[in-house]
């Protein structure tokens, strides 16, 4: 696809492109994916086309599914590449999305008003 390598294709699609490349990979129709995330075929048509993005449980269970890291799914690189290149709010964003937990938990963890965890 693109002429790339897997890995650099993963970079520059947008996370939507990301779930339905990773998706064909394992030959998988929408509603087969929805199973394993146990959501219906018609969320996963709407992450694959960008007016929906999967809260963070399912973004976990989604990376999961797709035997693929969190910061795969999210931005298309590895953890480590993820971690050393984002910005410190979108480190923390990707570390909450792979617990799981929304904002709210992250405020409550850190035992801050969801606005700070909003602003970081």
């Amino acid at each position: 696809m693109y002429g790339l390598e897997r890995a650099d294709t993963l970079k520059v699609l947008e996370l939507g492109e990301r779930i339905k490349l990773l998706r064909y990979e394992k030959n998988w129709t929408q509603e087969e994916l929805g199973v394993q995330c146990k959501v219906n075929g018609s969320v996963v048509n709407r992450w694959e086309n960008g007016s929906r993005i999967p809260i963070p449980l399912k973004m976990s269970r989604l990376a999961k599914v797709l035997a693929v890291e969190v910061s795969e799914l999210m931005y298309g690189v590895k953890r480590v590449g993820a971690l050393k290149a984002l910005t410190l709010g979108r480190r923390i964003e990707l570390l909450r999305i792979e617990k799981g937990w929304f904002q709210k938990d992250l405020a409550l963890k850190c035992r801050v008003h969801l606005a700070t965890v909003i602003g970081w």
